[in-house]
Order: structure tokens, then sequence, then C-alpha cells
């Protein structure tokens, strides 16, 4: 089954997902409906002998053709549903991975005894960091 995908270009995510889902309401209350059609042989004998075998095969196929509809509208709306969640989860956190970047840096300069000019380097480095983590809270 081909999905839809949501993009900046496309449709908006949660207006396809309530779309979706009100013609899946209205495919389960159509399916609701046909399945309490009653075929009655007394509707079929006076056209032939068979005629109610061969209406009660058809009521079956339509029940069967709707229930495939629903189906397909549930697993469309489950995967718009799924990327509309997806598209709200936060973005990585490029200011955390700054900021640990740069204290890695200076814990393998303390390690390591690197030169004044590299500890130094690196020190300015976890000030821009930290002042740009404080500054984005």
């Amino acid at each position: 089954m081909q999905f839809p995908r949501i993009h900046l270009n496309g449709s908006h995510g949660p207006t396809l997902l309530a779309q979706y889902l009100e013609a899946t309401t209205a495919a389960s209350e159509a399916l609701k409906l046909l399945l309490a059609i009653d075929v009655n042989g007394r509707d079929y004998y006076v056209i032939s002998p068979n005629a109610a075998n061969v209406a009660m095969v058809e009521h079956s196929a339509r029940c069967a053709a709707l229930r495939a509809i629903f189906n397909d509208l549930c697993a469309i709306a489950d995967n718009i549903d799924s990327q509309v969640e997806a598209r709200k989860a936060p973005a990585p956190d490029t200011v955390k991975a700054e900021l640990l970047a740069a204290l890695k840096a200076l814990l393998f300069d303390c390690e390591h005894g690197n030169g004044a000019a590299t500890w130094e380097s690196h020190k300015g480095q976890a000030r821009d960091a930290i002042a740009k983590a404080e500054s984005s809270q």
C-alpha cells in the first residue's frame, strides 16, 4: 500500500489525518449499516429458486469490499498519525552536542597535560558553548 509522505511541500499532516479519520468513521458507519441489512429469502424466491443464494453471496462480497476499504483507511490514518507524531519529536540538540564536545576536549587536555595554548583554546570553546546553551533556554 502506498502511504502519503508528510513533508513541507505537501499536505498539512494534522489536516490530512483528520480527513482520513473522518473517512474511516464514515466507512465504519456504512459497514455497520450494510451488515445490518437482512438478505431475506422471501424477497427473492419469486425471482428464481437460486436468487436468494446469489443475493447472499453478492451481499457478502459488498461487505468484504467495504471492510477492505475500512481497513485500508485505518492503515493510512495510522501511518499518517505516526508521521505527525514523529514530526513533533524534538530535533537533536546541537547546543548540548557542542557543549559536550568542548567539555570532552577540556577533559582530554587535562588528562594528557597539553600545552596552555590548547587548554585556553578549548576553555574558550567551552565558555562559548555554555553561553550558547544558557541563551537558548
